[in-house]
């Protein structure tokens, strides 16, 4: 398995690894930046996507999510995700809605379940530990705009919209320790931007509701 590093650092750590590819970047790129690139290098049929603080566990089967993209019409397998406690994701569809503000997309908590997976349900937006065909994953790609915030995550999901036969299931964990990786200059500049975001997302988007974990 390869390892693609886009590494936008204040503070360089050369990574000399086997099976590593480390990418250097401006400072402050931005994580979506860092993924466009990082996606532009996969040569593999499929890829998987993380975040920086998940645990792989003996429950984090990823055999399961590459029979899934192998034997079905699907584009992309979203997992949940174990937050030490509980299992959180799940998935949720979205749908054009009417508010006084007028007509507007939103999220729903729909649950259609695959006819031949019973653990798994269609999803146009779940959380972000999932596994997709390259060519889709790089027809959707990241808003590079986004430098760093939670609403980001919503943001890929929208593009996603028409161009992805998503599901989510609950077969296979990760375990997500955000301490682990915890960074105060980071922290600070994800706040900064954290509302500014939100807002931008929904005018760009047309929304009126949006999922925001």
């Amino acid at each position: 398995m390869t390892i693609i590093v886009a590494d936008d650092s204040l503070q360089i750590e050369k990574i000399s690894k086997p099976n590593v590819k480390h990418y250097l970047m401006p400072y402050t790129s931005g994580y979506f930046a860092g993924r466009n690139l990082a996606l532009s290098q996969v040569q593999t049929e499929f890829v998987l996507y993380v975040d920086d603080d998940f645990i792989f566990t003996n429950e984090t089967v990823l055999e399961k999510m590459v029979d899934k993209l192998e034997n079905y019409r699907i584009t992309l397998v979203a997992e949940a995700v174990h937050n030490g406690v509980i299992i959180a994701g799940r998935a949720n569809m979205i749908e054009i809605g009417y508010s006084k503000k007028g007509m507007c997309y939103r999220h729903k908590q729909i649950d259609i379940t695959h006819p031949y997976l019973p653990h798994c349900w269609w999803t146009e937006l779940s959380l972000n530990f999932f596994m997709a065909r390259t060519k889709t994953l790089q027809r959707i790609g990241f808003d590079q705009n986004i430098v760093t915030s939670t609403r980001g995550h919503a943001e890929f999901w929208i593009d996603a919209l028409g161009k992805s036969n998503s599901i989510f299931c609950n077969d296979v964990t990760v375990n997500h320790d955000s301490k682990s990786v915890a960074n105060a200059v980071y922290t600070k500049a994800r706040s900064n931007l954290r509302h500014y975001l939100l807002r931008e997302i929904l005018f760009k988007k047309n929304f009126c509701d949006i999922l925001l974990r």
